[in-house]
């Protein structure tokens, strides 16, 4: 019977890891220390437990499902508020996230999803997809895409999200973070998450051809700059810029006069999520 358990257990283990998001719809719980964890995932809950106080519960019924995750900033006495904040991995020495093995480059991550932002506080979705570079001894980043919740969702809806590439290279890791606030979180912000699953597979950065191109003028730029989308034929789904080290700084919602007067000076990545993958083109900063 023990040979039985642990060969089955080792058959979770391989499946786990071959998954494309590990625990996608929270139905595997673990109670290590006394209170429960989502397997696959990492919570604030080892650092709240003294104190009895979890960021991270189990919901039920899910959507779908026997269960769904709650992440739900609370005011933990000696602490502070602590973030509602799930992150697909293991939490390192340092207090780091590790992420997860994975080699695809995805389209977008759908779901299903409730919130709520306490006053101004504002929680986030993000998908960060990096690979180890042993040419400089650090992980380049291949996507660092984030979706900033709006005020509230109060019923179970479905959610896309687009994923946002920086270059050609396939990752070796995603680390995906469920943040119920943000940089500064205010007790009682919750976001709830269900059936997380990645969609479509694009294999680079939409190539441009001879006829289709994106025209970035004035560039170098000051305060704003415009963008003519005339010669795209596929269907525009969001903009985003992103620094020199991939890191997604602003998604405008204005797509042809854009304001960049709040930039250092620097170059940037215009990318562009089409139907079809996505176009970025450089512009200066100055």
């Amino acid at each position: 019977m023990k040979t039985k358990a642990i060969c089955i257990a080792f058959l979770l283990i391989g499946f786990a890891s071959f998954a494309q998001i590990p625990n996608s719809g929270f139905e595997t719980w673990m109670n290590p220390n006394g209170y429960n964890v989502p397997f696959g995932w990492a919570t604030n809950n080892d650092l709240t437990a003294t104190a009895n106080v979890f960021t991270c519960v189990k919901g039920a019924p899910g959507n779908p499902g026997q269960a769904y995750v709650k992440l739900i900033s609370k005011n933990v006495s000696g602490m502070g508020v602590v973030n509602g904040i799930a992150v697909s991995g293991v939490r390192k020495a340092d207090g780091t996230f590790s992420g997860y093995a994975f080699a695809e480059r995805p389209i977008n991550l759908t779901g299903n999803w409730q919130f709520m932002a306490t006053g101004d506080d504002q929680g986030y979705i993000s998908v960060v997809l990096t690979k180890w570079s042993s040419a400089t001894a650090s992980r380049d980043t291949i996507s660092n895409t984030v979706h900033h919740l709006g005020s509230m969702v109060m019923s179970w809806r479905p959610f896309n999200i687009p994923i946002q590439y920086n270059n050609y290279n396939d990752p070796d890791t995603c680390k995906i973070i469920l943040s119920a606030s943000g940089d500064t979180p205010v007790a009682t912000s919750y976001l709830y998450i269900d059936n997380l699953a990645f969609e479509g597979t694009t294999t680079g950065l939409l190539q441009l051809k001879s006829d289709e191109k994106i025209l970035i003028s004035p560039n170098p730029a000051i305060d704003f700059i415009h963008v003519d989308f005339s010669k795209i034929a596929n269907k525009i789904i969001s903009t985003s810029i992103a620094d020199a080290t991939g890191r997604i700084i602003a998604t405008p919602e204005n797509l042809t006069n854009i304001n960049v007067s709040y930039l250092n000076s620097g170059i940037y990545l215009l990318n562009i999520q089409t139907s079809e993958g996505v176009i970025s083109q450089r512009f200066r900063k100055l």
